[in-house]
C-alpha cells in the first residue's frame, strides 16, 4: 500500500498541496554476475516514454561490457543489450546518447556503437570517447583522444556508421587538451567542451575550452577566457555544457578544487565566472537550466562548516546574466558523513530535484533524492538503503513530462558470496498528487500509483467523515485522473488517495 496524501482544495483560491511526498514507486536491479562489477552511470528518457539505463558490466570472463537496459514506466525490463567488441577486453562505458527516433549511442574505452530501438546492435566503430550526441542525420563523438582534442562526425542512417569528418585541436602550448563534453544546437552544429593546456612545463596550467563546428566540419567558434593566473593550474574538468536559446554559452564543472561556472556570449568572449568555494567546493558535477535559459541550478559538494567538518551536497539556483545566485542550499548525512550531489533535474513547475550518495553508516553510503521548489524550500527526501548492507550511489536521473522521478545508480554487495560485485539499481519516484481548480469550478485530481493499479479518492470537509468519491485503475503511466463536479457544492473541501493491496 502507498503512503498517503492528503490535499487541500479552495474553490476561491485554487488548491495546494499540503506535503508533497517523494514517493518510491518501484526499484530494479541488474547484474549479469553478482560478483563481478555492475554499475549504471547514465539514463536517458526515450521518446515513447521508456527510459534506458546505461553503464559498465563485468561479464563471465570478468571483463567490462557497455551494457544498456530499457525499462517501461511500469518497471518491465524491456530489453538488456550488452557489448564485448574489443578482443575480450575491457570496454569501459563513458557516455550515452539518444537521436530523436530512440536510437542509442554508447561510447568508451574502445568503440562508439548504435543500439536501435529494439535494443539490437545495428553498428559498431572502432572510435573510443568520452562523449556523444546524435541527431536524425549525424552522430558526433569526442575524447576520442588522450592528448588533443579530437571531434568525429559519422553517419548516423547507414549499417557502418562511416566516418564523414574528423577534426583535431591542439592547444597553444601543445600540451594534453581532451574533450570531455559535447552538445547539439537547433541548428546542427555540434559544441565540444573539454580540458586545454594554457601553459607547459612542469606546471602546466590548464582551463576551460569550447569549440564549435558546422556540421560541415568547419570549426565557427573557440572559448577566449580571461587569464585565469591567479587561479590553481593543474585540473579542469567539464562536467556539464548548456547553449541557451541565444546561444550563449554555459559551462560547469571542477577547476582544481572548485566548482565552477562560466558563462559566454554567442561569439565565445567570456561574459563571467564563478568559482563556488562555499567555503571550500571540491566539486562542481552537475548543471541544468530552466527551459527560458534564465537561470542555471548547480549542485556538488563542499566542506561543511560543522563540526567536525564533513563533506555536505550543495545545491544553488544561479542568474544566468550574472554570477551571484539566488539561493543556496545544502544536505547532509544524519550522520554527518559524506555527501555529495551527483546529478541535477527540473520537473514541469521547475521543482528541483537532486540524487546521489550520503553517508548511512560508519562504512556505507545511500542513494538519496531531495527535491526543492524554486525558491530553494526543501519539499521531500528520500534515503535508499539497500539490504545487501553495502553502499547505494545515485549517479544520474531524469524527470518526465508527468513529473515522475527516476534515477539510476549502483549498490555494493557487502558479505556473503556476493561480496565485492555491485548491481544496476534503478529507482522510480512518482510525482505528487495534483488538486487544481478547472474553470467551471470543478476540482481536478491527480494522483500517481503504480501502472495498473486500483486507486480509491476519498474527500471529506471535517476530516471527521471520509466519503469515497472514485475508484479506477491508473493508466500505464501510473496516472489517475478525476474530475470532482460536486466541489462547487463546498466551500472547502479536503481529498486523500490511497492504493488498494
Amino acid at each position: 500500500m502507498l503512503p498517503l496524501f492528503l490535499c487541500l482544495g479552495a474553490l476561491h483560491i485554487g488548491a495546494s498541496a499540503l506535503a508533497q511526498p517523494i514517493q518510491r514507486e518501484w526499484v530494479r536491479n541488474y547484474s549479469l554476475q553478482a560478483t563481478g562489477m555492475n554499475r549504471a552511470s547514465a539514463i536517458a528518457m526515450a521518446p515513447d516514454g521508456n527510459v534506458i539505463v546505461v553503464g559498465g558490466s563485468h561479464n563471465a570472463a570478468g571483463n567490462e561490457d557497455y551494457c544498456a537496459i530499457k525499462y517501461s514506466a511500469a518497471g518491465e525490463q524491456l530489453w538488456v543489450f550488452r557489448h564485448d567488441g574489443f578482443e575480450g577486453g575491457a570496454d569501459v562505458f563513458r557516455g550515452m546518447a539518444l537521436d530523436p527516433i530512440g536510437n542509442l549511442f554508447i561510447t568508451g574505452t574502445t568503440e562508439t556503437v548504435k543500439v536501435s530501438t529494439a535494443g539490437t546492435l545495428t553498428w559498431a566503430v572502432p572510435i573510443p570517447g568520452r562523449a556523444v550526441v546524435a541527431n536524425r542525420d549525424f552522430v558526433y563523438v569526442t575524447g576520442a583522444s588522450d592528448v588533443d582534442i579530437v571531434t568525429v562526425q559519422l553517419e548516423n542512417n547507414t549499417t557502418d556508421g562511416a566516418e564523414v569528418w574528423r577534426r583535431t585541436y591542439n592547444g597553444p602550448a601543445d600540451g594534453v587538451d581532451v574533450g570531455q563534453v559535447a552538445m547539439l544546437d537547433t541548428e546542427g552544429n555540434v559544441y565540444v567542451s573539454g580540458s586545454e593546456t594554457l601553459m607547459g612545463g612542469q606546471l602546466p596550467r590548464k582551463w576551460f575550452l569550447t569549440l564549435r563546428y558546422s556540421p560541415e566540419g568547419v570549426q565557427t567558434l573557440r572559448t577566449q577566457s580571461r587569464d585565469p593566473s591567479t587561479m590553481p593550474p593543474s585540473v579542469a574538468q567539464v562536467n556539464t555544457l548548456v547553449i541557451a536559446q541565444d546561444r550563449r554559452i554555459f559551462v560547469y564543472g571542477k577547476y582544481q578544487t572548485y566548482g565552477f561556472l562560466l558563462a559566454y556570449d554567442s561569439n565565445g568572449t567570456q561574459s563571467w565566472s564563478r568559482g563556488y568555494s562555499w567555503p571550500e567546493s571540491e566539486s562542481g558535477t552537475q548543471m541544468v537550466f530552466d527551459g527560458a535559459g534564465e537561470k542555471a541550478y548547480v549542485t556538488g559538494r563542499r566542506l561543511s562548516l560543522q563540526d567536525p567538518f564533513p563533506r555536505e551536497m550543495i545545491v544553488a539556483k544561479v542568474p544566468t546574466a550574472e554570477p551571484e545566485h539566488e539561493w543556496l542550499q545544502s544536505y547532509i548525512s544524519p550522520t554527518l558523513g559524506w555527501t555529495e550531489g551527483v546529478d541535477i533535474s527540473l520537473d514541469a513547475l521547475k521543482n528541483v530535484y537532486v540524487t546521489g550518495y550520503s553517508q548511512g553508516g560508519p562504512n556505507e553510503n545511500d542513494l538519496f533524492l531531495v527535491k526543492y521548489d524554486q525558491n530553494g524550500n526543501r519539499l521531500g527526501l528520500d534515503r535508499f538503503n539497500s539490504s545487501h548492507s553495502g553502499s547505494d550511489f545515485g549517479e544520474a536521473m531524469v524527470v518526465d513530462t508527468n513529473g515522475n522521478v527516476y534515477v539510476t545508480g549502483y549498490s555494493i554487495f557487502v558479505g556473503g558470496e556476493n561480496n565485492g560485485g555491485s548491481e544496476f539499481l534503478t529507482v522510480k519516484y512518482s510525482a505528487a498528487p495534483r488538486i487544481e481548480r478547472v474553470a467551471d469550478g470543478a476540482m481536478e485530481l491527480q494522483f500517481h500509483t503504480s501502472p495498473g493499479k486500483r486507486y480509491a479518492i476519498e474527500a471529506t470537509t471535517d476530516f471527521v467523515g471520509w466519503t469515497g468519491i472514485y475508484t479506477n485503475t491508473a493508466n500505464a503511466s501510473g496516472v489517475l485522473l478525476y474530475r470532482d463536479a460536486a466541489a462547487t457544492n463546498h466551500g472547502w473541501r479536503f481529498y486523500r488517495g490511497n492504493s488498494e493491496p
